[in-house]
Parts: C-alpha cells; structure tokens; sequence
C-alpha cells in the first residue's frame, strides 16, 4: 500500500510539474522577409513537437518555432491548407485547369522531399485535417463563380492510406455566405475547426463533429491564413491553438521589396471563443 500511495503521489507531482511548465501567455513568432514576394499569402500551417510549416500558392517551408527558416520547397500551384501526420506533411491542392483539379500531397517532414499524392479528383482541395485514419478536406464550392457570395461549399472524407475519398462530396452550409470555399481546417482530435473567407462580419470559423455536423459559429474570429492545435508542450491539458497572419510586402514597383512576411499568434479555446494569450513586442 504505502509503495502504491508514494508512486500515485509521484504521478500527481510529475502532472504538476508538467501543467506548471506550460507558459501562460506565450510570444508571438515573426517569419521576415522569407516568404516569396510573387506567391501571395500563407495559404495554410500546421506544426509538428519542433517545427512550422506553412505554404505560399507554390512552396513549402519549415520553421523552427523560434522563427529560422529550416528548409523551403517548391510545389504545385496552387497549394493551399496543410496538415501533419505521421512526420509527413499533407497538402491539399488546387489545379487551376483541367477535369481532375483536386490532389493531396504528401512531403517528408524532415527535408520536405515529396513522397506521394493521391490520385486526381474532380474538385479543387483546400483545408485538410487529419483525424483517426481520416482526411477531411474542403473541396471548394458548388457556386459558378466562386469569389462571388455563396451559401453552399463541399467538403469529403478521405482514407489516409490510400488517400481516396471514403464519400461523396457533400454540401456544407452554415447559414452565412462566404468567398471561395473551406480555407483552413483545424481539429482537437474530436472536433473540426473551419476557417472561410466570410462575407460582412459574418461567424469565419465553424466548429463541427466529425460528421460534418455543426456544434457552433465562432464569432469575431479569422484564420484564413493558417490554423492549428498547438503541440502538447505548449498547451499542456488546455485546447490551444495558433494562427498565421500574413503581412504584405511594399508595392511592387519599391526595389526594397523583400518578401513577404508573417506571424503566429496564440489563442486558447475556452468556452466557445478563441482567447488571446500572445505576448507581443516580447523584446
């Protein structure tokens, strides 16, 4: 009994210790004048334990979490939201011709070298999360003119061995209009987190079941550029998240244009918001 009672004791400290360790707010992370000034802006991120990766339309980087640039690659335009799995990194793609337009691909997560992609499909992917042998993923919207204003986007679940869909497309419909179709999809384990491009004020991000079924419209919050559960060793038992927010480069006509930039900023989900824990201006 008392080796039992020292050993629970033990367990109850290291928890402690663990949760302790995890910093309450934590400083914003800044990527400048890396990002390729032609690709336009970040199109996804996701994050492994020591590494960021996020996407312009055509390349691929990895960053350290204190913001150096690791490894860069080019890829196929458009790419577009991103997630990790496994030490790979999967992307889903745009054509912007053709019948099949829709890819995912897949990229090793040390070197960024390419590894595999599935076969094409009919509709253009962007967003894509992975959950328990599942991709989901955004496959753009049923309207004609996507820019314009519509009501109904589709979204698919996909198997991720054989990276082909497990269903039909389906409708998805939150009672708002949005641009474009899903951007970003973002997920705990048990729950999607969908960011769009919403129209004039609209809830930008949505949080559904597994099923594609709503659980609640997030308002005053927007991660079009970027959106991902942050590794266990920040969050600790709390939900948190970061999101990416792309910073324009000066015009093109302005020979100090160097790039792009961009930065992660840090939210925990707490009774149905997303709240700000970022530190900026750290130095």
């Amino acid at each position: 009994m008392k080796k039992n009672v020292i050993g629970t004791l033990g367990s109850v400290c290291l928890a402690v210790v663990a949760q302790a360790a995890v910093p309450e707010r934590i400083p914003a992370v800044v990527f400048e004048d890396v990002l390729d000034p032609d690709a336009n802006h970040v199109q996804g991120a996701c994050c492994s334990d020591d590494a960021v990766y996020l996407t312009q339309k055509t390349f691929l980087y990895k960053f350290g979490w204190d913001g150096k640039l690791l490894a860069k690659v080019s890829v196929t335009n458009h790419t577009g939201d991103i997630c990790f799995h496994d030490g790979n990194v999967y992307t889903s793609v745009c054509l912007y011709e053709g019948e099949n337009r829709g890819r995912i691909q897949v990229f090793d997560g040390k070197d960024l070298a390419f590894v595999r992609e599935s076969p094409g499909f009919p509709r253009p992917a962007d967003g894509i999360a992975y959950v328990d042998g599942v991709f989901y993923v955004g496959l753009g919207s049923n309207h004609p003119k996507p820019p314009e204003p519509h009501l109904v986007n589709w979204v698919c679940r996909f198997d991720a061995k054989t990276l082909r869909p497990l269903e039909e497309k389906r409708d998805f419909t939150y009672g708002h209009r949005t641009s474009y179709g899903v951007q970003d999809i973002a997920t705990d384990g048990h729950r999607l987190f969908i960011a769009f491009y919403a129209v004039k004020g609209s809830p930008a991000v949505v949080v559904t079941d597994r099923d594609w079924n709503i659980l609640q419209k997030v308002d005053g919050f927007t991660a079009s550029n970027g959106l991902d559960l942050l590794p266990k060793r920040l969050r600790g038992d709390r939900l948190r998240f970061f999101k990416v927010t792309t910073s324009r480069p000066p015009r093109r006509d302005n020979p100090s244009k160097k790039g792009f930039g961009a930065s992660l900023t840090f939210y925990e989900f707490k009774d149905g918001s997303f709240i700000d824990i970022t530190v900026r201006n750290a130095n």
